[in-house]
């Protein structure tokens, strides 16, 4: 299995959208669509799913994972301390508040943060990718840590939040999730991360795998998700 560095990363995506004539929402459907089935798939009994979404793409995949766990049946909350400016970002939190969703949109009190995710059975981290440059600044700290406090399961999307994307997490703050999902191919941080990994989105064409060199799985019949 190949670790790509995040320039490699950023390259890949980019020959998705050029190449390949990907649109980025349509890379996030399949990223978070796959990722709501392995969070289904490990915590369906959840009463609660608080979903942490960042600014960035990262954080349209944990909208995305929102809606699809939504009509799973399952309980979900979203908190996005900050939204995007893009337009697609915007919609998709729209999206959220159509259908019902609790859905915050603002930096809230440290306390606030707390009892949301102590309430919580299991947090979805979308807060940072593949595109963030640690450390992360004192605000979206506050974030990282008040998930950590909760001493609840974490699932991150392709980089856990706090992680240096090659070198881990370098500065012994970040998150330690129970479940990893990587994105089109795993990053180098991920080759420290002890927990239970999966390949996720199941949408590398064999172009893009030839020319980084990709290690592409067989996926299990209809499955959105392989564990590495």
């Amino acid at each position: 299995m190949k670790f790509v560095t995040q320039q490699e990363a950023i390259a890949i995506d980019e020959m998705f959208f050029s190449e390949c004539s990907y649109s980025v929402d349509q890379l996030m459907e399949l990223a978070g669509q796959s990722v709501a089935h392995v969070v289904f798939e490990h915590h369906k009994e959840a009463r609660k799913v608080l979903i942490v979404c960042g600014p960035g793409n990262n954080g349209g995949d944990g909208l995305v994972v929102a809606r699809h766990l939504h009509f799973f049946g399952m309980n979900v909350e979203v908190y996005v301390p900050k939204v995007g400016k893009s337009v697609l970002l915007q919609k998709l939190v729209e999206q959220l508040k159509m259908l019902g969703i609790p859905t915050t949109t603002s930096f809230v009190m440290k306390e606030t943060l707390d009892q949301m995710c102590a309430s919580s059975d299991v947090i979805v981290d979308a807060l940072f990718g593949q595109s963030f440059r640690t450390p992360a600044n004192d605000t979206f700290q506050e974030v990282i840590d008040s998930m950590i406090r909760s001493n609840r399961p974490v699932v991150s999307i392709d980089v856990p939040s706090g992680w240096d994307v090659e070198k881990g997490d370098i500065a012994g703050n970040g998150l330690r999730p129970e479940i990893l999902v990587s994105m089109a191919a795993p990053k180098l941080c991920s080759q420290t991360f002890s927990g239970i990994h999966y390949l996720g989105g199941r949408f590398v064409p064999k172009i893009v795998s030839d020319r980084f060199g990709l290690t592409n799985p067989v996926f299990p019949a209809n499955s959105l998700f392989i564990r590495l």
